[in-house]
């Protein structure tokens, strides 16, 4: 077809586009949102994701490669991924001094070397340490530390902190930015400028600073000096050469290119993660199919509006191909611009979103980069979108004759539509693959399974054919909830009358919402499930876990700590026992648990309440154990001794079993226990100390990391549990925002095609509450209906799915679920009310 063809349509398309700004503007919205909100989720996990570019940027900055100069003549070339320093043995192990190699002269011709990053601890004033990284001002190690807040450190008494650290360890002023008396003591008395902020997580402080930063370097006998070296042009095979050449001086190597390529280093190389790319189409999928629908609609109710137009080309010789042509065109035009539009602002969004994010939620994101090949085909597939959505009303009114079309009258069929067997014959055999598949799941998922694929394709495949048959037999089952409205009042009689004559623009609607509702139950008990295996114990339970790293501090000092970051908590701990050289444990065949010391308040904290007889064999010297101790129930006795093979047993004493400690982590406490009495009469004497603290909120990473420098080293459930919680209640979100998208434009949409019989109801008495109150009823309408076919598509589906965790039942994420129900369910109305005009122009009636 040739392109000229294609001008006067556009031509004609952009001319009707300003015509009429509103029906523009909505399907403008229709196809923009999406893609802003596509370019910006790509940017967001573009930069938010570890990749080999990333990791080899925080490793070396813009170098090709770190060079490690190692105190031996001679190193092995192996791990030159990593780059370490490992020496041989017997006679070629021999030692040499570091300054004394000429490095440059070993790289080859136009290389640049650089000094490299010295890593290590900062001992800090509070007590604790932190992980510190000297980073040179030099221009290979610019690109090390993104700054969140505040600016790079220029001399060697200026730092950069941790984000979130920061916050709690007051830090930072009311804009996030360090304030001008911010710092750090050290343990030797200096100060250190905190003059801005890095991205981290985890329980660890970090510190990012200059050469001449007071590091405690943790050298082993193989390290030695780093320098950034930046490479002229070499293949794989002759940076392997490289290395090689260099080992063989005693210089270690870690290549770029390694990180980059790693299958070409013999290393392996990780494929793009198939669950990823599963999940990525299904949500483009999705995405694709709701903006056809409801653009398509949209389209719809256009041409019908415009059918004097397009009756005037076909009375002045113009065929079907030309009416098509020009809705085609209009599809065209909208797509593009909206779809670039859209791309713009996602992107947009997506940097300045994620750089917020990084100050309120304490993210981290690798890099501030915009994926272009991802935003294109983002905005490429909007485009194609919105031309695809048009296909189906441009073949309709390219079938109006020209006496149709310049009357006004499309004709519309208004006659039932009958129920078709087949689509319900196909959702029930998709129903009965979808119980079969999740049945073959939870068989072959159990533990110690074969964990056979073929049960989750066959549950995916019952899930397609269900959705087929339900998306079919949509129109009937829309005509048949219609008519429930006879039973309504006059505003919900008229709307749901109304949405059951024009059941396929309804039967979109409540598609795209099917869609959006099946999702989000898929996506909350998913990642539900999901939670259970990254996390531990109550989630309404706050538990922070610490080491025997507070060895010198006693229980009263590390609970004062804890209480000063996270406030009241109850307080747990239990001491190793033994010697100086050996621990005291349970001396069994089938276990060997270590035996702790605890007293009676922690009891009460740790193990749950114990019963007075309990209590008293306890004080007289019983052995309390959990089942975590995995002792012999046949056992009413053990005998407990030192570790140290040849030593007799210290005593044999009685056993008493006590519940599993209702908090996370437990096992940190141990999994037997003495009395202090007892102990002492054992001759043993207690050593480091473990604890646990129970506190009344959520524990972040920034508490972690404040009481790392405060000398306590500790982890929690918490930061992992608060991602997966943020990720499941996007879906609840996402489901009420779409809803107010999708019944707000099908609503709107409605009312443009029903001025006519707005315009009478508003004659014969019906005021502005009136309309908005069936503008309501309409979006309620489509909010239940999406919502039951929704749950009728996606509760199954996820009762199948979760069956790959392999364990017996189902723990339905109630606040979740109901939350996308009550979501779709109270914004349906909103958006039908105020999308619905209060005033109406003056109208004549054509039908």
């Amino acid at each position: 077809m040739s392109p000229r063809a294609w001008r006067p349509a556009i031509r004609l398309a952009r001319r009707d586009l300003a015509r009429h700004p509103v029906r523009a503007g909505l399907t403008f919205l229709l196809v923009m949102l999406p893609v802003m909100v596509a370019a910006a989720l790509a940017v967001t996990v573009h930069n938010g994701r570890s990749t080999p570019e990333t990791f080899a940027t925080e490793q070396m900055g813009d170098a090709d490669a770190l060079v490690r100069v190692s105190p031996w003549t001679k190193v092995k070339a192996e791990p030159a991924t990593y780059g370490a320093a490992i020496p041989f043995g017997g006679k070629q192990r021999v030692r040499r001094d570091p300054a004394t190699v000429q490095l440059d002269e070993l790289l080859p011709r136009g290389s640049q070397m650089q000094p490299g990053p010295v890593s290590g601890s900062l001992a800090l004033a509070t007590g604790g340490s932190a992980f510190a990284q000297s980073i040179p001002d030099e221009a290979l190690a610019d690109s090390m530390a993104r700054v969140v807040t505040g600016r790079e450190p220029r001399t060697a008494g200026e730092v950069l902190v941790g984000h979130g650290a920061a916050k709690v360890l007051d830090l930072l002023g009311p804009g996030g930015r360090p304030t001008e008396d911010a710092a750090l003591e050290l343990a030797d008395g200096t100060r250190v400028a905190v003059v801005g902020t890095v991205a981290t997580d985890g329980p660890y402080l970090r510190i990012l600073g200059r050469p001449g930063l007071p590091l405690q370097q943790d050298l082993d006998d193989n390290a030695g000096p780093a320098f950034l070296v930046s490479l002229p042009e070499l293949s794989t095979p002759q940076t392997k050469a490289l290395v090689r050449r260099l080992a063989a001086d005693g210089v270690a190597m870690q290549a770029r290119d390694a990180i980059l390529h790693p299958e070409r280093w013999g290393q392996g190389g990780s494929g793009p993660d198939a669950e990823s790319v599963a999940a990525g189409a299904l949500a483009i999928l999705v995405g694709l199919v709701e903006v056809v629908l409801v653009v398509g609609a949209a389209f719809a109710v256009a041409g019908r509006r415009q059918l004097r137009d397009l009756g005037l080309i076909a009375a002045n010789g113009g065929v079907g191909k030309d009416v098509r042509r020009l809705m085609l065109a209009q599809g065209l035009v909208l797509g593009v611009t909206a779809s670039v539009v859209g791309a713009a602002a996602g992107t947009a969004l997506g940097l300045a979103g994620g750089r917020w994010a990084e100050r309120r939620f304490d993210l981290v994101l690798h890099t501030s980069e915009v994926p272009w090949p991802a935003v294109v085909a983002v905005t490429v597939l909007g485009s194609l979108t919105a031309v695809v959505a048009a296909l189906v009303p441009a073949w309709s009114l390219g079938r109006v004759t020209p006496v149709q079309a310049l009357s006004g009258r499309f004709p519309l069929r208004l006659r039932a539509v009958r129920p078709h067997r087949g689509s319900f014959v196909l959702a029930g055999i998709g129903l009965l693959v979808l119980v079969a598949g999740g049945y073959l799941t939870s068989r072959w998922f159990a533990p110690r399974g074969s964990e056979n694929p073929i049960g989750p394709f066959v549950s995916g495949l019952g899930l397609l054919l269900l959705l087929a048959g339900v998306v079919w037999a949509t129109p009937h089952l829309v005509q048949v909830a219609a008519a429930a409205g006879r039973a309504l009042p006059l505003s919900g009689r008229y709307a749901f009358r109304a949405a059951g004559r024009h059941h396929f623009r309804t039967a979109a609607a409540a598609t795209a919402l099917m869609f959006t509702v099946a999702v989000a139950v898929l996506t909350g008990f998913v990642v539900s499930e999901a939670a259970k295996g990254s996390t531990s114990g109550d989630p309404d339970v706050h538990a922070l876990s610490v080491d025997g790293s507070a060895r010198n501090a006693s229980a009263e000092a590390v609970r004062a700590t804890i209480e000063d970051t996270l406030g009241p908590v109850s307080f747990a701990g239990s001491q190793v026992l033994g010697t100086t050289s050996s621990l005291l444990t349970i001396r069994t065949r089938n276990a060997s648990n270590e035996v702790r010391q605890i007293d009676r308040a922690s009891l009460e904290t740790v193990p749950g309440p114990l019963t007075d007889e309990q209590l008293a064999a306890f004080d007289r010297g019983a052995l309390l154990v959990t089942p975590d101790a995995y002792l012999p129930t046949r056992l009413d006795e053990v005998r407990i001794g030192l570790e140290t093979r040849g030593t007799k047993p210290l005593a044999t004493v009685p056993v008493v079993r006590v519940p599993a400690p209702r908090v996370p982590d437990w096992s940190n406490i141990g999994a037997a226990f003495v009395s202090p009495a007892t102990a002492q009469r054992l001759g043993t004497e207690p050593s480091y100390a473990s604890y646990v603290a129970l506190a009344r909120r959520t524990i972040t990473d920034a508490d972690l990391q404040r009481l790392n420098a405060y000398g306590i080293s500790s982890w929690s459930n918490d930061p992992e549990r608060q991602k997966v919680e943020r990720f499941q209640y996007a879906g609840v979100l996402g489901a009420g925002l779409l809803s107010l998208l999708v019944v707000g434009i099908a609503v709107a949409l409605a009312s443009a095609e029903g001025r006519d019989e707005a315009a009478t109801l508003s004659a014969v008495g019906a005021g502005p509450a009136r309309r908005r109150g069936i503008g309501a009823m309409h979006g309620l309408f489509l909010g239940l209906a999406g919502l039951a076919l929704g749950v009728a598509v996606g509760l199954p589906g996820a009762l199948a799915f979760v069956q790959l965790n392999g364990e017996a039942g189902v723990d339905v994420p109630w606040g979740s679920f109901l939350g996308t129900l009550a979501a779709v369910a109270l914004l349906s109305p909103v958006a039908g009310w105020l999308v619905t005009p209060s005033r109406l122009p003056l109208t004549r009636r054509t039908t």
